[in-house]
């Protein structure tokens, strides 16, 4: 099953179509094996078009190393995403009428930030020597 995602142009190009930006409009997103979680991760849907932002950000705390969230979003600590998000809308000063925090707003912030790479997150690559064991393991295997 295939998503045709289309996005629009970087602001710097010209305001004229192009080859170029008809291209940059229509990439093709293969979505077979990922969960709902992976595809708003990967930017496939817009933050701004979630019906519960609250449930992504679980799996964007459990990446992201909490210095790199504490530095951004200037927060010393929290227990939950919830206490997270209060936080940062008070911090932020995304408050609703009573004093109470927008955590519908500053969820869609912070996945904004994730897909725009705001957000620092990186993985490392597989280890060349467990792999190379493995691969000479079933080569061993193979020739006996």
């Amino acid at each position: 099953f295939f998503f045709l995602m289309i996005r629009r142009p970087p602001r710097s190009t010209q305001s004229r179509s192009s080859a170029a930006s008809d291209v940059y409009k229509r990439q093709v997103y293969n979505r077979e094996g990922d969960s709902e979680i992976e595809v708003v991760l990967k930017g496939v849907v817009r933050a701004e078009k979630l019906k519960d932002p609250t449930f992504y950000l679980y799996e964007i705390l459990r990446r992201v190393k909490p210095e790199e969230m504490k530095t951004l979003y200037g927060i010393e600590s929290w227990d939950d995403e919830e206490h997270f998000l209060s936080q940062v809308a008070e911090k932020q000063g995304k408050l609703l009428k009573g004093g109470e925090p927008d955590i519908s707003t500053v969820a869609k912030m912070v996945i904004h930030d994730w897909q725009r790479g705001r957000i620092p997150y990186f993985t490392l690559p597989p280890n060349e020597k467990e792999t190379t064991n493995e691969e000479s393991k079933e080569d061993n295997k193979a020739e006996n």
